[in-house]
């Protein structure tokens, strides 16, 4: 599944000749902590078809790493992070601030017990505030997510089904010319299994070197209150320092 992710993400940093096409993609230094402590890259993309009342999104991300030491049980080098993500989305205008927003999302994540896990989204978008400078959304909606885990529960079980719903919240902010911040927070709420909510988050600084690439300084929380069977933290983080190619 990883070169067909990895061949999507080469695709959609192909040439774009017409305006209604965008594309930002980055290499990324990692260091994590939390579950897994590591060095290692993150490869990141993201496409924009826009069509004016219709937006269809391509993204995906390829996460590797490797233990930084030799404490505890692991050898040096050991591989310790490898996860993944591809998600094909639109965004279909109603007004001027509202927009129906759906996606399909397949991730996986080896040293969160998810060999694989099948998100389809389905809600609403409102910008509360857009111009040059300030740009600020919340995005509400149901989600359905099957996942299948590497290691059965007690039950001998594997496979799971869960209701879910989601409720986000962007800013985007041009300080000066050539740096701005911005800061996402979801909340993951699960009808199914109430205590099984999640909380992530991601406040982050770009700066512009050219017309072409930009610096991102990025904290990325992932909050999981109820951890699958071989997780010890609910608390994951990441810190990244990427180089950003607009096309």
């Amino acid at each position: 599944m990883k070169f067909i992710l990895i061949a999507l993400l080469l695709i959609s940093t192909s040439a774009m000749a017409e305006n209604q096409f965008s594309n930002k993609t980055g290499l990324t230094m990692v260091d994590t902590t939390g579950n897994t402590e590591t060095t290692g890259y993150n490869l990141t993309t993201k496409s924009i078809y826009d069509v004016t009342v219709r937006k269809y999104i391509l993204s995906g991300h390829y996460a590797y790493g490797t233990n930084k030491d030799t404490t505890g049980n692991a050898e040096y080098g050991d591989l310790i992070v490898r996860n993944w993500d591809i998600m094909l989305g639109m965004e279909q205008s109603l007004t001027k601030k509202l927009f129906v927003v759906t996606s399909l999302q397949y991730e996986a994540n080896q040293f969160a017990n998810l060999n694989q896990r099948r998100n389809i989204d389905l809600g609403l978008k409102y910008e509360i505030f857009k111009n040059d400078k300030l740009k600020q959304s919340a995005t509400a909606g149901y989600r359905t997510s099957e996942e299948q885990r590497i290691d059965r529960d007690d039950e001998g079980e594997d496979q799971f089904t869960f209701s879910k719903g989601f409720v986000k919240y962007d800013i985007d902010h041009k300080i000066t010319k050539t740096t701005s911040y911005a800061f996402w927070v979801e909340y993951i709420p699960n009808f199914t299994e109430a205590e099984d909510y999640q909380i992530n988050f991601e406040p982050s600084i770009s700066v512009i070197m050219s017309d072409m690439f930009s610096l991102k300084v990025a904290y990325k929380g992932m909050y999981d209150n109820e951890r699958n069977p071989g997780v010890e933290k609910r608390l994951d983080t990441i810190s990244t320092t990427s180089l950003i190619a607009k096309f």
